[in-house]
């Protein structure tokens, strides 16, 4: 593109959306950000603004397709199709499965699958017409790695990385590239009180591989070489590296808990 990109990032309040806007912001011509806290997004909006980036903000909760719709309206009143969209919202219930509510699960669901998959339904289509369009959607390692204590969040995250690749498939030629990203354990203030033995990459780190997958051709993009491994292992020898999670879960996965 011979001008710099409008983008959109989802979930940009703190953690890695804020990391990976405070990344894109010195790039883009315009940059909207999506979250629940109008407080957090308000003061993100003002920092970055003042590296020379027009900033704009929605307050949305995306839990649900009627608010990625309304979000989206919004999206389209601000800046139209954006040229990029980092789908990062995502939320975790960090509880074994028999425990937790089926009121929870449905919005993890909803925060996790059904939201993003609504906003790549608005937007595929007009980067498709458009002829171009790049689109990074942040899954997580636990879409192909077993994740004990949150076993509906991987299948949010599987069912994300099982989208991306079929898109791709069906766009290939039209000029919107799709990828997804898949970190692991990463260093956050939602995961600060979390234990667990395995090493933990920072959030600049990870959005530093989001804004290149933006860029980039790769369709998975696995920040750390430790993370690629496990997925590698896993994918490998199921059967053994579960039973090896199975004795060592309590230490190394952080919403394991033990009876």
């Amino acid at each position: 593109m011979s001008q710099r990109p409008t983008a959109v990032v989802t979930g940009a309040s703190r953690g890695l959306g804020a990391a990976i806007a405070r990344r894109l912001a010195p790039r883009c011509r315009h940059l909207v950000l999506l979250a629940r806290s109008e407080d957090a997004l308000a003061a993100l909006r003002d920092e970055l603004r003042s590296r020379r980036t027009k900033v704009d903000f929605v307050r949305a909760d995306l839990s649900s397709a009627q608010a990625a719709l309304e979000a989206a309206d919004r999206i389209d009143a601000l800046i139209g199709t954006p040229d990029q969209l980092v789908l990062n919202a995502g939320v975790s219930n960090d509880a074994p499965f028999a425990d937790t509510s089926l009121d929870a699960i449905a919005y993890e669901l909803g925060v996790n699958t059904v939201a993003p998959t609504t906003l790549l339904r608005w937007a595929v289509p007009r980067m498709r017409d458009r002829g171009h369009g790049r689109v990074v959607v942040v899954g997580s390692l636990a879409a192909v790695v077993p994740f004990p204590g949150n076993a509906t969040y991987s299948a949010t995250k599987a069912a994300l990385l099982a989208l991306v690749r079929s898109l791709r498939l069906e766009l290939d030629g039209t000029g919107v590239h799709l990828a997804i990203v898949l970190p692991g354990l990463t260093r956050t203030d939602a995961t600060a009180e979390l234990a667990s033995v395995l090493p933990r990459m920072s959030a600049e780190a990870v959005a530093k591989a989001t804004a290149a997958a933006l860029t980039g051709d790769r369709a998975i993009v696995i920040p750390g070489w430790h993370n690629r491994l496990a997925a590698q292992l896993f994918q490998a020898a199921p059967d053994l590296t579960e039973h090896v999670l199975a004795l060592v879960a309590a230490k190394v996965v952080p919403s394991a808990h033990q009876p």
